[in-house]
């Protein structure tokens, strides 16, 4: 199947409240996840951020939120479930096997002002899914946490458009030629 465009679009307007001092994280999980917000967890980590289990010594909180009913009451008994006053980065999970399944902006999800990120993400069993609503999830959390743009992301998404690009010059050759040999005809 094609790639089609959907209308996903990254957060880069959003106020960008990145404290210097956030460097440990508590992670909350309000449903089955499969483990795959693992993934998350790894990349944070990787930029040397450290997991925390006592909620006390966080300096924010990652709440993953599966979707298993009505998207709003889900969100609502999640947040339900952060123990203190802090920051928090919610992780909203629509399980499916569709990587072009359309989902609500997540922004418009909650207005608590604990929440100071809210994403979406799709996944799939035990897998989140190769699709351009993760990919702006994890740029998203990147850029709120102040890590910088990771050159895998860059290469994947320069892969994917020199791939549209090649196809894109083929056809218009293949035009060419057509009406080159109908005007000689």
């Amino acid at each position: 199947m094609p790639e089609e465009s959907r209308n996903y679009q990254s957060t880069s307007d959003m106020p960008q409240i990145i404290a210097a001092s956030w460097r440990m994280f508590c992670v909350i999980l309000s449903g089955i996840t499969n483990n795959t917000h693992v993934e998350f967890v790894k990349m944070i980590k990787s930029h040397g951020h450290t997991e925390v289990t006592d909620p006390e010594e966080c300096d924010y909180f990652l709440l993953f939120c599966p979707i298993t009913s009505r998207v709003g009451t889900d969100v609502e008994l999640a947040l339900r479930k952060i123990p203190a006053n802090k920051p928090t980065i919610l992780v909203v999970m629509y399980h499916t096997f569709d990587r072009y399944h359309v989902v609500p902006d997540s922004r418009s999800l909650t207005e608590d002002p604990r929440v100071h990120l809210t994403v979406s993400c799709l996944f799939y069993e035990q897998n989140l899914l190769n699709s351009t609503c993760n990919d702006i999830a994890k740029h998203d959390i990147r850029k709120f946490l102040g890590f910088p743009e990771s050159p895998l992301s860059i290469r994947r998404w320069n892969y994917k458009h020199l791939i549209f690009i090649g196809v894109g010059l083929v056809v218009a050759v293949g035009i060419v030629l057509l009406i080159v040999f109908e005007t000689r005809s």
